[in-house]
């Protein structure tokens, strides 16, 4: 906290060395807790605590919230106590919905293993255990592992079904870490959640043309291959879980959800177009899929400037694996 603030007050001026050796916790020191009592920085839903078995041995007691309780999300014998706080009872938007074992036998080199749910041979997606979604809407387990998918011959003829619906938006997906509850239609949003646009169907091959073909460039990936859905809220008071980051709110200010739709579905619908077809051969774009209609006049009329939280490594800044270069 103490960075931050001097971060904030300095400007540009480069901070000591000594000030820097302070590091980042990954929560704030306990004689904060009064001036923070009202946010959830200090035990609340995503915060870091440490697990009450190692309590007895160890000062430090990072207990959660009341309606919360500290969980191990990674088993890792590099980090045996330390846990994150998720609700006691129900399920939120924003939720891990997997747990798992992480071990660095070398230097660079850490392996995960899912203990829950266990995968069903290749199929890695997570059906059960979902909440009930609101109407006109369906929860999504996004997990960690990739999974290829594939459009079955019946969903091929029959693409408006709600399991083909489903099926559509389940292909190409994996990369949050211990999985995030996510609503797939930005439709009777509870309060913890917000809009966002994240990837979808060719949106990683789009980014692979970058560089090699001038037709693409980062803004043609964005509003041709994201789809809407309701992800975890945060601010400066109710950051993300430790593992995510929060990003800034879908809308700009002074732009309206009526007029990036509308311009989303220009795009997306013009049959001059080929940048839908270029990338995802002859898949077309059905605007009946979940993620692609429009945002509810409920979540629209919040006017909510609160970030999403999304792994750190869908930020291109922080991405180490590898994506293409932009055109020099």
């Amino acid at each position: 906290m103490q960075i931050l603030k001097t971060i904030a007050a300095s400007g540009n001026e480069r901070l000591s060395d000594e000030q820097l050796a302070t590091s980042y916790a990954s929560r704030p020191a306990p004689r904060f807790a009064s001036r923070l009592r009202d946010t959830a920085l200090i035990g609340g839903w995503g915060g870091t605590c440490t697990m009450p078995s190692t309590h007895a041995a160890s000062e430090r007691k990072w207990n959660c919230k009341d309606g919360l309780t500290c969980v191990q999300l990674f088993k890792s014998k590099n980090d045996p106590g330390t846990g994150t706080c998720v609700p006691a009872n129900a399920k939120q938007v924003g939720d891990a919905v997997q747990r798992g074992t992480i071990s660095s036998p070398k230097f660079d080199k850490d392996n995960y293993v899912r203990t829950e749910p266990k995968p069903v041979t290749a199929d890695n997606r997570i059906k059960n255990g979902l909440p009930n979604a609101p109407d006109g809407n369906s929860y999504y387990g996004a997990h960690q592992e990739w999974y290829q998918g594939q459009r079955s011959t019946e969903c091929k003829a029959h693409p408006a079904t709600k399991t083909c619906r489903e099926e559509l938006r389940d292909q190409k997906t994996g990369g949050f870490p211990a999985g995030s509850l996510r609503l797939s239609e930005c439709k009777k949003l509870p309060g913890e959640a917000t809009c966002g646009l994240i990837a979808s169907t060719g949106f990683n091959r789009c980014i692979e043309r970058l560089g090699t073909d001038p037709k693409f460039n980062i803004t043609t990936c964005f509003r041709y291959f994201t789809s809407f859905a309701g992800m975890r809220a945060c601010d400066a008071a109710s950051p993300c879980r430790d593992d995510y980051i929060c990003v800034q709110p879908m809308l700009q200010r002074g732009q309206s959800i009526g007029d990036l739709f509308e311009q989303r579905q220009r795009a997306l619908q013009n049959p001059n177009q080929s940048y839908w077809k270029d990338v995802n051969g002859d898949e077309k774009y059905d605007p009946g899929t979940f993620g692609q209609s429009k945002p509810d006049k409920g979540w629209s009329s919040r006017n909510d400037r609160r970030g999403l939280c999304i792994p750190p490594y869908f930020v291109f800044q922080f991405r180490s694996d590898g994506h293409p270069k932009p055109k020099s």
